[in-house]
């Protein structure tokens, strides 16, 4: 369910994209998870992990022009007794997630800012999210997604990140259980 509403997002984010003729060549990650590399000091930095353990680094790099990614942050469960035949319980399970978007500042006009991008990350939300929060402190930003790291973001690139939730019914009888193992 949560990788559905990802790829729903990345897809629309495409096709917003298209509109911009400056950024052709860009790359929208799925779903991120901190990965920690472990040298003199434990350093967190977000990462796409395979089945062979590997990861795959999802940050500001050269080969594209605006990269993004998201990280699963929590998941709620509610239950609410209803007043129609059938099942009297509704159980809804409520995501908390992240999106965090960098850009190359150099291949922008005047009018490329964080905040631009906010908007066509924003404006790509379907009606069932909720955008909960935008951070456009890049300091902040970084600090949050790379933990015992110093800032090294150059000025060419912008940064922000946004926190947005979707909720969806689900019965725990009618729990579909996909087969995880290797073939």
């Amino acid at each position: 369910m949560i990788a559905e509403q990802v790829n729903k997002i990345n897809r629309s984010i495409a096709e917003n994209l298209k509109q911009l003729k400056c950024l052709k060549c860009y790359k929208l990650f799925g779903i991120a998870e901190p990965f920690v590399r472990r040298h003199n000091k434990d350093k967190w930095i977000p990462a796409i992990i395979d089945n062979e353990s590997e990861g795959s680094y999802v940050f500001a790099d050269d080969d594209y022009q605006l990269g993004l990614y998201h990280r699963l942050l929590s998941k709620a469960y509610s239950v609410e007794k209803k007043r129609q035949y059938g099942s009297d319980i509704i159980e809804t399970i409520t995501t908390d997630m992240i999106l965090v978007c960098w850009v190359f500042r150099r291949n922008l006009g005047k009018n490329g800012t964080a905040d631009t991008f906010e908007r066509i990350v924003y404006s790509s939300l379907s009606n069932e999210m909720l955008a909960l929060q935008s951070n456009f402190d890049r300091k902040s930003v970084f600090a949050n997604e790379f933990q015992g790291m110093e800032f090294f973001l150059p000025e060419d690139v912008l940064l922000f990140s946004m926190r947005y939730r979707f909720a969806y019914p689900t019965q725990r009888d009618c729990i579909k259980i996909e087969n995880i193992c290797k073939s």
